[in-house]
Parts: C-alpha cells; sequence; structure tokens
C-alpha cells in the first residue's frame, strides 16, 4: 500500500520519497502516486492508472505528470493493450498527450502454432497512415529454444526492408547465457559483420562471476578489448538464514536468458494446477506488464522486451495461496 524511502542524516531518518498504491477486488493494481519530500511536507510527483479486463489483462495505463500551478495533473502518455485468445499480448498502441491523446506507435506481436513469440513489428503514425519502423524476428538454437534474434529497419525511400542487425546468444544447461554475439549488417558486403560478444561466467547457484565485451578488429579479423575496462568479476559470500516456519511449496519459476535482450523465456512449474496472474516491474516499482493465465501445472512462454530499456526487473506469479518472483536484467 505504501512504499517509503528516507536518508539518514544528522543521526535520524528524513523522508525522501513515497509511493501510494491502491488494488481492485482481484489484487490488480490500480494506481501508484510518487510524491516527493519538500519542506517537510508531501509534495506530488505523477500517477500512474492501470485498467484491466475480466481475465487480469492489462489492458491499458496512463501515467501525468503533477501541475503545482493547477494544483492537478496533467496527462503525460498512454498505452493500450490487445491481447490474442491465449491471453498473449497481440498488439499495443503508444500515445501522448498535447492538447489530447496523440497516437504515436504501435507494436504487433507474431506467434507461431505452438503460442512462441517468433517476431513483432513495429510502425509510427504518420500522416494518418501507419508508417513501417523495424521489425524482428526470434532466432533459435538446435534444441528449438529462442536464443536472440534478427532486426530490419524500414527504408522509406525505395519502401523496403534492409537488415540491421542480429544477436544470438549460447547457454549452458541451466540456461544462463554465456555468450552473446551482436552483428550489424554490412551493405557494402551485404553480409552481418561481428560488432562485439559478451563472455561470462556463473557458479553453482547461477550467479555470474566473471564477464568481459570484446570488440570485432575488421583488420586483424580478430576479438579485441573494446573498452578501457573490458572485465567484470564478482565475488559471494555464503550466509545461512535462520528463517522459521519457511513453507516449500514445490513450484518453481526459471527465467532464461540471463541477461535477457530482445526477450525472455518463463518457465514454472506450480506444485499444483491454479490460474495466476504475471505482472513486471521496473526496479523503481513500476507495473509495466500485467495479464492472467488459466489454470495450468506448467507453464511456459517466450515474451518480447521491445519497449523495456536496459535496466533491472522484476517477474511477480501471483497463484492460489502462493506468489513466486525472481528479478532480471535486460542487457544493453
Amino acid at each position: 500500500l505504501e512504499e517509503l524511502s528516507q536518508d539518514w542524516n544528522n543521526n535520524s531518518w528524513e523522508n525522501q520519497n513515497r509511493v501510494l498504491c491502491t488494488y481492485d477486488g482481484n489484487n490488480n493494481l490500480l494506481s501508484q502516486e510518487y510524491e516527493n519530500w519538500v519542506s517537510n511536507a508531501w509534495v506530488k510527483s505523477y500517477l500512474y492508472i492501470y485498467y484491466y479486463d475480466g481475465n487480469n489483462n492489462m489492458i491499458a495505463n496512463k501515467s501525468a505528470w503533477w501541475n503545482a500551478g493547477t494544483s492537478q495533473y496533467d496527462s503525460a502518455n498512454h498505452n493500450v493493450f490487445y491481447y490474442n485468445t491465449n491471453n498473449q499480448v497481440d498488439s499495443s498502441l503508444y500515445y501522448s498527450w498535447n492538447s489530447g491523446w496523440q497516437l504515436g506507435n504501435r507494436t504487433v506481436s507474431y506467434y507461431d502454432g505452438n503460442n512462441v513469440n517468433i517476431g513483432y513489428l513495429s510502425q509510427n503514425w504518420v500522416n494518418n497512415a501507419w508508417e513501417n519502423n523495424l521489425q524482428s524476428f526470434t532466432l533459435f538454437d538446435q534444441n528449438n529454444i529462442p536464443c536472440g534474434d534478427s532486426v530490419q529497419n524500414w527504408l522509406l525511400y525505395n519502401n523496403t526492408w534492409r537488415n540491421f542487425s542480429r544477436g544470438k546468444s549460447t547457454f549452458d544447461m541451466n540456461g544462463n547465457a554465456v555468450e552473446y554475439l551482436y552483428q550489424k549488417w554490412d551493405t557494402g558486403y551485404a553480409a552481418f559483420i561481428n560488432d562485439y560478444i559478451d563472455s561470462v561466467t556463473y557458479n553453482s547457484y547461477d550467479q555470474p562471476t566473471w564477464n568481459k565485451r570484446q570488440g570485432w578488429d575488421t583488420t586483424n579479423q580478430m576479438w579485441v578489448g573494446r573498452y578501457a575496462f573490458t572485465e567484470n568479476r564478482y565475488y559471494y559470500e555464503l550466509y545461512t538464514a535462520d528463517v522459521k516456519d519457511m513453507k516449500k511449496t514445490g513450484s518453481e519459476l526459471k527465467l532464461y536468458p540471463v541477461p535477457a535482450r530482445s526477450n525472455i523465456n518463463i518457465q514454472v512449474n506450480w506444485n499444483k494446477p491454479q490460474d495466476f496472474t504475471a505482472a513486471i516491474y521496473d526496479i523503481q516499482g513500476r507495473l509495466l506488464r500485467q495479464w492472467g493465465e488459466k489454470a495450468c501445472k506448467e507453464y511456459k512462454a517466450n515474451m518480447q522486451l521491445q519497449g523495456m530499456p536496459p535496466g533491472n526487473y522484476v517477474l511477480k506469479l501471483r497463484g492460489k495461496g502462493e506468489q513466486l518472483e525472481k528479478r532480471f536484467v535486460i542487457a544493453e
């Protein structure tokens, strides 16, 4: 209902900001109001409002900024989501406010016969018509598991698609991305040319212990350190937590690849079949997407991450009497 952030200052806690939340009878988040602490009083900052259908799918969200001069919220942007019969996002529309809602762009998702996301199309609304922007196709490995994407952009001068880039991950047996290769399209050679490669190692807890990025040296045809600081190493300490009355339900949530880029695979094994709601939050706790799923024991989905910038996110699944939660990262 409320999340409060404070700083320790002069031996006391000093308010910084807070978030006030409201919910409906199905525990769907209806609003998030952000406030800042100014001159010993709470001052409104911005507001998010969410709308749902009967399947608990988020069908729209709106954001607004607080106008101190008029003491009211001014509309900022508006997203509308449409779903197919499998409760997957079929398309979405984005509007911005300029003395009225102005249609900006739309994203259309594509699925195969197994309900696996195989790509999406992005278009801009220009002169009262849809104008192509870019399209992405999901790449699959030898085990038919999504591992990357290939992107094309639209050339207005000749009304055709041209290759732009592609990225492909290699996974270990636990679904961790141990390598990611990014290539750009070279119009001169009419071929994909290496741009950079990321390498990652993990410990037995699937936590990253080392990563490194290298760039492609076209002159010598070899990988070299791309930046001044090309390696990161991670160290962990093992703690034993004394948590009493912890109930293990046997349910499990897996996300891969780690980190994610253009899409992420969701795999859920519930202890028993049940309806559940899935929601994605950013690191500030703002709800970005939400959808509902019918009763099942095992659930698999491949979700496109277009429109979500690099950063940290949380996926929360809420079933009947139990909740699963997992953090994930979207890389550049």
